[in-house]
């Protein structure tokens, strides 16, 4: 029994040496570790300073980008009016909303007229489907989506932010402990100086979120009848088009004239009878002319030769 116990003592022993021994190659490694920012040494996330002394950058993550879409989708449809009313369904079926309509409803006497256009804004998760769903209204002529990257940007944004608030904090804390006026007001000046900065960054940072968490569809809706053609080209499209500005300028000038009708009517009226006057007025009554045989008293005599 006294040898079982000897041997179990002694196995307890190569273990708490072993045990010991690693203890110390570990503090070695710690100590004998290059220290945080020295030559050769990499610097950690949490230790690289963002500019103007903020908060450290968070690190991107290539599978979660921050992808702000758009997209445009030129339809041609039987009815402009009912399309539109079925975009509006469209839109609350996804969870969005028309922002914008502006329609052109063409009538036989008009030939060309500016095509209607409706802008949806759907979930930017749902806007393949979106497209797919608006693409069913009639025959697409045109598709486009465009995509740009903010993940950057709204990094840079967040970081901003977390520093405004940061130094919000710490400046609210020193105008606490400034014991003169001039102390307090100079704290107070950058006070407010940051305050409008953060909310100049809030405001962005809220305009960058929604432009990824929604995207905006532009529908150009227009009927088979009234899509835009090329316009003729040619000696004969050329005489027509001078035919045209010739009937033009001439209905200008008749408009011209029959605005004048009237103007000239009344100057007739006023400039006649004062004409008439006037002229009678020139006539010299019967008395004032001269005797038969005499002469006017301003006429000069003839000069006879010498």
């Amino acid at each position: 029994m006294s040898m079982t116990v000897t041997r179990s003592r002694s196995g307890w022993l190569p273990a708490l040496a072993a045990g010991l021994a690693l203890l110390l190659l570990g503090g070695c490694s710690a100590g004998s570790a290059p220290a945080s920012g020295g030559a050769g040494a990499p610097a950690q996330p949490s230790e690289v300073a963002m500019p103007d002394g903020g908060a450290p950058e968070a690190p991107t993550i290539p599978g979660n980008r921050q992808i702000a879409r758009s997209a445009t989708l030129e339809l041609v449809v039987p009815d402009v009016d009912r399309a539109a009313g079925e975009l509006r369904r469209i839109a609350g079926l996804v969870g969005g909303l028309v922002t914008s309509e502006s329609l052109q409803l063409p009538t036989d006497a008009e030939q060309y007229y500016e095509p209607s256009v409706v802008v949806v804004t759907v979930p930017s998760g749902r806007l393949d489907e979106s497209l797919t769903l608006m693409a069913g209204l009639g025959t697409v002529s045109r598709r486009t989506v465009e995509s740009v990257d903010v993940t950057e940007t709204l990094v840079d944004v967040d970081s901003r932010v977390k520093t405004l608030r940061e130094s919000i904090a710490r400046l609210q804390a020193l105008m606490e402990r400034a014991g003169s006026v001039s102390d307090i007001a100079a704290v107070e000046s950058e006070l407010t100086s940051r305050q409008a900065e953060l909310e100049s960054m809030l405001a962005q940072q809220k305009a960058l979120r929604q432009q990824v968490a929604s995207s905006p569809v532009t529908v150009t809706l227009e009927t088979a009848a009234t899509v835009a053609t090329d316009p003729p080209a040619g000696f004969l499209a050329g005489l027509a088009s001078g035919w045209g500005a010739l009937a033009n300028a001439a209905g200008i000038g008749l408009t011209i004239l029959g605005a004048l009708v009237p103007w000239l009517a009344l100057a007739a009226l006023v400039g006649l009878p004062l004409a008439w006057w006037r002229h009678r007025r020139r006539v010299r009554a019967p008395g004032d002319l001269p005797a038969p045989g005499t002469r006017p008293a301003d006429a000069r005599q003839p000069v006879a030769p010498e």
